[in-house]
């Protein structure tokens, strides 16, 4: 939790992932009705691509992650522990019928690849945002962003290229940002 409050006060995550304390789920969603109603109101064109990743928090890589919460802000010393825990805990499942006898754990195992942080753990939405964040950073670098402006042209423009809650990211392009990055190239 400190870590990710941290990262949140010093603005280290990106202004269009949700997932952060202080913030509400519900203005990813409104990112879109806003997206699709601007565009209706200044009749131009767009396309919105919605991810959702499958099993995100299971494909996080400890070893990836503790590189990457480091650029955070993560203290050496905790994120030796961190990468310690991560790579030493030991999942079951318990039902009413008891626990189960197979295990998973975060291993590095490349017959078993992808096998990370525990859904739903304590630990798993910092550790996805922290990986998520180099891949939204070199978007953001490389690709068309949309731009946002009222139709009443009264207010001033603003770049919005991703909008999303936790592994749920939408991608965002219009026909304002593709000409005003075709002026860019120009110049």
């Amino acid at each position: 939790k400190k870590l990710d409050r941290h990262a949140t006060e010093a603005g280290i995550y990106n202004a269009g992932q949700f997932a952060s304390p202080g913030k509400l789920c519900q203005s990813a969603i409104l990112n879109k009705v806003l997206f699709f109603d601007i565009l209706r109101q200044n009749r131009h064109y767009g396309a919105l691509i919605d991810n959702d990743a499958t099993a995100a928090f299971d494909r996080v890589l400890p070893a990836l992650c503790v590189v990457t919460c480091r650029q955070l802000g993560m203290p050496k010393e905790a994120q030796r522990f961190f990468f310690k825990m991560l790579r030493r805990t030991i999942y079951t499942t318990t039902t009413a019928h008891g626990r189960s006898t197979e295990t998973y754990s975060a291993s590095a195992n490349p017959k078993v690849p992808g096998q990370g942080v525990m859904q739903g753990g304590g630990a798993s939405l910092p550790n996805y945002k922290s990986q998520q964040l180099p891949v939204l950073k070199a978007f953001e670098k490389n690709c068309t962003p949309a731009v946002y402006r009222h139709a009443s042209k009264l207010k001033v423009k603003f770049r919005r290229w991703v909008s999303g809650f936790s592994d749920d990211i939408s991608l965002f392009l219009n026909e304002l940002g593709v000409r005003m990055s075709r002026l860019d190239a120009d110049l």
